[in-house]
């Protein structure tokens, strides 16, 4: 039988590690986290919306983007960033998600506005913080399109109630 090769954790399992503190050494023994270069992630634009992405960050001096590829849709953040490993499944999606990582809050609000001016897809947008790193990029997903959705709820319902009185 061929050795497959598995990512190896950043320290020896032993019994008294226990499955239940690899979360918790998998962050001590890292460096922090969040303290990686900064960039942005990409996840279903087309070669094209790439391009032109990719286009306008060389401009703005802003870091390179990375493509979260389907084969990664259902591992953590922290797996796609700090490890770049694929996954056995795929995540299909359509929608557009553009995520930022470890950017100062100016910087994010300075590429919002020039996405924005651009003709670039609008996608949804969100800051990687140190809780959702550890988040599967699927659960992300389901979650920001709630967001979204119940965010434009209620704005309907808004105004729906400025133009009923």
């Amino acid at each position: 039988m061929k050795n497959a090769m598995v990512p190896r954790l950043p320290f020896e399992y032993s019994e008294s590690v226990g499955l239940e503190n690899i979360e918790r050494l998998l962050c001590e023994r890292c460096d922090n986290l969040m303290d990686k270069d900064p960039r942005l992630l990409v996840w279903n634009y087309t070669a094209e919306e790439k391009e032109r992405l990719d286009a306008l960050l060389r401009e703005t001096g802003a870091p390179a983007a990375s493509t979260i590829e389907s084969t990664q849709g259902h591992l953590s953040l922290r797996e796609i960033i700090h490890a770049d490993t694929h996954g056995p499944e795929r995540l299909e999606s359509e929608e557009k998600v553009l995520l930022f990582y470890n950017i100062p809050q100016k910087g994010v609000f300075f590429l919002i506005d020039a996405f924005k001016k651009a003709a670039l897809p609008r996608p949804i947008y969100a800051v990687v913080t140190e809780h959702s790193i550890s988040w599967p990029f699927s659960k992300l997903l389901e979650h920001l399109v709630g967001e979204r959705e119940n965010e434009r709820k209620r704005a309907a319902s808004a105004r729906s109630d400025a133009g009923a009185q």
